[in-house]
């Protein structure tokens, strides 16, 4: 470890509060200017970690998108082609036809997926 970074890491566990470096002279320490500077991201190191729990709650997410999709479906009125207007479907009410716009389809999440 080089001076610097040891210098940063003693100022920071530095026992007594009154004496320990703040976020911001921290982020004003020489360290982050020094070189060599920070790498490009693929660069970095991959993670190698089991990451069960994470892929669980998105298992979850989907699971629950899919079931209010299907409950949406199962909601929706069947209206007969008689109640069709300019190729859209209309569903009678007490003042006339109402227009019905189709469901937007909900996509599952995928953590694989690059953010752009």
């Amino acid at each position: 470890m080089d001076a610097l970074a040891f210098d940063l890491l003693d100022r920071f566990l530095t026992l007594n509060p009154k004496q320990r470096i703040t976020a911001k002279e921290a982020l004003e320490h020489p360290y982050f200017r020094a070189q060599p500077l920070a790498c490009a991201p693929e660069c970095l190191p991959k993670l190698q970690v089991d990451t069960h729990e994470y892929q669980a709650r998105v298992m979850a997410t989907n699971e629950r998108l899919m079931k209010l999709q299907r409950k949406q479906r199962a909601e929706r009125v069947e209206v007969p082609e008689s109640h069709a207007m300019g190729g859209k479907r209309v569903a009678p009410s007490a003042g006339g036809a109402a227009v019905m716009e189709p469901a937007t389809k909900v996509k599952a999440f995928d953590p694989h997926q690059q953010i752009k």
